[in-house]
């Protein structure tokens, strides 16, 4: 009962392990091994092959020379997972720095870009502060030029207003009036000129 409850675990397991024995050897040494334990089960003899091997013995080495084949497979798949592992690391480092190169190129194309801006703005500044300069110039000039003749006319009305007519020393403050809103009109342009709000 033993035997015949093992046997027929060895049947389950090898049944669940012959789609895996797909390794150089393997199928053949599986086949060998399961011919093994068909005589083991129905205990026929081993055929004499001129060896004094016994049938457990044989069964001993073939199971031995699949957990070699095993490990000898198992050996090439870490060997080529550590490989490709390695070749991913590489790959990896050198897209690392591939980024690290582009995102300094970046940032080296910015940092221009904001100083060529930053020269432009300082041109900017100083040709709009030497366009205010001469603004500022011109219509000092203007006023200075606007209010010569209100002081001869401001002059001559005040010598008229020292006539004795009523009719004269009227029409004289009227020239006088005149003359300070005209003054006072042109104070207030050159004001505006310069700071752009009355």
């Amino acid at each position: 009962d033993q035997i015949q409850s093992i046997a027929e675990q060895i049947d389950a397991d090898g049944t669940a392990y012959e789609p895996l024995a797909t390794s150089i050897g393997e199928g053949d040494e599986w086949n060998r091994l399961q011919g093994l334990l068909a005589h083991l089960q129905h205990e026929q003899p081993l055929p004499t092959t001129g060896s004094s091997a016994t049938l457990v013995s044989e069964i001993e080495n073939s199971i031995a020379k699949l957990v070699a084949i095993n490990q000898a497979e198992a050996h090439r798949d870490a060997s080529s997972i550590s490989a490709a592992h390695r070749g991913g690391l590489a790959i990896d480092a050198a897209v690392g720095a591939i980024t690290v190169i582009l995102v300094a190129l970046v940032a080296l194309a910015l940092v221009r870009s904001l100083r060529r801006q930053r020269a432009l703005l300082r041109v900017h500044l100083a040709s709009l502060g030497e366009r205010n300069r001469e603004l500022n110039a011109f219509a000092a000039r203007t006023a200075h030029d606007l209010k010569g003749p209100l002081s001869p006319l401001k002059g001559y009305a005040d010598l008229l207003s020292l006539r004795d007519e009523p009719d004269v020393r009227e029409i004289a403050r009227r020239i006088s009036r005149a003359t300070e809103r005209m003054n006072g009109i042109i104070e207030d342009l050159l004001e505006l000129s310069v700071h752009g709000k009355p």
